[in-house]
């Protein structure tokens, strides 16, 4: 009993993390889509996971890359959290992390 008791909360717990990997990644996907400036925002699913972005500036382009100094381009981190709390109550969470080109004015 204490065997299948284990097994399924670890089967439980894979499909906790599985969710929240697929929303991670559907908010990542909406966020590079969203036209205009981002922002940090922050949220809950209908199933109770939460989420929180944060949006910066990528420092690591290199200085002197014509395509983003003739076009006036920036590459912006956002990064996506998920959390939850599992069958116990203890909090998990799990982050993605994207990167999006934008021009001056959207940024």
């Amino acid at each position: 009993m204490q065997l299948f008791a284990g097994g399924l909360r670890a089967s439980r717990t894979s499909c906790d993390y599985s969710r929240a990997i697929i929303h991670a990644k559907d908010k990542i996907e909406e966020l590079e889509g969203a036209s205009g400036p981002l922002v940090p925002e922050s949220g809950e699913f209908t199933d109770g996971f939460k989420w929180q972005s944060e949006v910066e500036s990528f420092r690591e382009v290199k200085v002197g890359s014509k395509a983003f100094e003739e076009d006036k381009l920036r590459l912006m981190k956002i990064k996506v959290t998920v959390a939850w709390e599992d069958s116990v109550r203890k909090p998990k969470s799990v982050e993605l992390v994207s990167l999006k080109t934008v021009s001056d004015d959207e940024k």
